[in-house]
């Protein structure tokens, strides 16, 4: 709390302002500032919405950007980005990003899971699993939630920035090389 002694040293120069014992210093006319162009919205078709989301716009979208995209024999669109084969699975309001990555042989049902959550654990973009119906598999994977939508290169940028995340994770987590 404040003391008594502390709001009187306050209130002194403001009562000489306001006496007006001080002489008026002239202030310069402000000058009203340069309004910067409003940012321009994207346009409903260049945006990825729960409406239009599919597998044919997000390939439409990644050749656009000249990622390199294919549909595999199960349907599945699939990127051949740098290091690593990124599934990109739409969903009715969200894009499933994933990677996939066989464990060798020899690695521990405990090695694997210790792995997964050494993943969880320090990377935000990533979460790792152990999915029951492919065993001897790591799948890291990322949803893009659309909401009201998301630019086409945003879509793009994320989706790269999964793939460097996921190569990273797997890079710095993976010290025993149970990944083959």
């Amino acid at each position: 709390m404040f003391s008594r002694y502390r709001r009187l040293a306050l209130a002194a120069p403001l009562a000489v302002l306001a006496a007006g014992v001080l002489p008026a210093v002239a202030q310069p006319a402000a000058r009203p500032a340069p309004q910067a162009a409003a940012p321009r919205p994207a346009a409903a078709a260049e945006l990825v919405t729960e409406a239009n989301v599919s597998r044919d716009l997000m390939k439409a979208i990644y050749d656009a950007a000249k990622v390199p995209a294919s549909v595999d024999g199960g349907g599945n669109l699939v990127l051949a980005l740098p290091e690593v084969k990124v599934f990109v699975l739409p969903g009715k309001d969200s894009v499933r990003l994933l990677a996939t990555y066989d464990f060798a042989p020899r690695a521990s049902w405990q090695e694997r899971l210790d792995l997964a959550n050494r993943i969880n654990d320090g990377y935000l973009m990533a979460r790792a699993s152990l999915p029951e119906v492919r065993p001897g598999t790591l799948a890291v994977d990322y949803y893009v939630m659309l909401g009201a939508g998301i630019s086409r290169a945003t879509m793009v940028a994320l989706t790269k920035r999964f793939g460097e995340v996921v190569v990273e994770a797997i890079g710095t987590e993976d010290t025993d090389r149970l990944i083959q």
